[in-house]
């Protein structure tokens, strides 16, 4: 997680035989972009995870308005 140092005393206590630190990018994931994906019928699921897609799209949430 960003900010949490490996030299920090949480993780100096995790048992070394069952746990293996690695670094990995960080994705800056925006809920505005998600909204807008979801909008323009682009997909999410890489972004969010998959409970989330799918509460997404069984409520119809973020999709473009009806014209009245």
């Amino acid at each position: 997680r960003p900010g949490v140092e490996v030299d920090s005393p949480v993780i100096a206590e995790l048992p070394r035989d069952r746990v293996t630190l690695m670094e990995v990018p960080a994705l800056a994931i925006s809920s505005t972009d998600c909204r807008l994906r979801v909008r323009a019928q682009e997909p999410i699921w890489y972004l969010v995870p998959d409970g989330i897609v799918q509460y997404i799209a069984k409520r119809g949430l973020y999709a473009e308005p009806e014209a009245i």
